[in-house]
């Protein structure tokens, strides 16, 4: 995955989600504690851990998601 995002020369955090140890459902720690709706999914979480914003899905125009989320961090502050 690492080659990937690199060869694609992705300007964000990509997080890597892991599986629940000894989980029968097996859940992911992140989707579940976010409780993720879809991929991608962005979030805007505070220096206090709480969720500001979520955001679902690609347009397929980074500038564009990057003008959004620059936008609601403006909100934030």
């Amino acid at each position: 995955m690492k080659d990937f995002i690199n060869k694609n020369k992705y300007r964000f955090t990509v997080l890597m989600d892991t599986p629940i140890p000894n989980d029968e459902k097996n859940q992911y720690d992140v989707v579940g504690r976010y409780k993720v709706k879809g991929i991608p999914a962005k979030f805007i979480i505070d220096k206090e851990g709480n969720v500001r914003y979520a955001f679902t899905g690609f347009s397929g125009n980074f500038d564009e998601t990057l003008t959004e989320i620059d936008l609601f961090l403006e909100s934030l502050l």
